[in-house]
């Protein structure tokens, strides 16, 4: 099983549990949502999952049972609705953390190439003293 969706935003809580953020700007977008492979079957990834919409652009009532819904104020967000907690199979929890350790991976090698280049840094800056 590959991951068939790619959140907006996604973490992980202390505890292990994996959040999910999906933005939306328009109703349309919003109702397209609905109808993606995820969301069917028990796929989809995250303990919680929320939306992020601006201000009453989707109202609680409309938002499915198993997500939250938070609103975007200039300086604040809002919770409207708590996303409840959800449970998923084996496969999806370790879906959440292939993504985790990828993730992990992406940044490390980030830092050992930032690592490489100030190490070049040093190297010429030492030569320049030499000199």
């Amino acid at each position: 099983m590959a991951i068939s969706e790619q959140p907006d935003a996604v973490g992980w809580h202390a505890n292990g549990h994996c959040l999910v953020v999906e933005c939306k700007a328009s109703w349309e977008d919003f109702m397209r949502d609905q109808h993606k492979c995820h969301h069917r079957g028990g796929r989809a990834i995250g303990t919680r999952r929320w939306y992020l919409t601006p201000p009453a652009l989707v109202l609680p009532e409309v938002v499915p049972a198993d997500h939250g819904l938070l609103w975007a104020y200039p300086q604040v967000v809002r919770v409207q609705k708590k996303a409840p907690a959800r449970t998923h199979d084996a496969k999806v929890q370790r879906l959440e953390q292939a993504m985790l350790l990828a993730l992990g991976r992406q940044r490390v090698l980030r830092l050992e190439g930032r690592l490489d280049s100030l190490r070049a840094q040093l190297v010429r800056l030492r030569e320049g003293e030499r000199q």
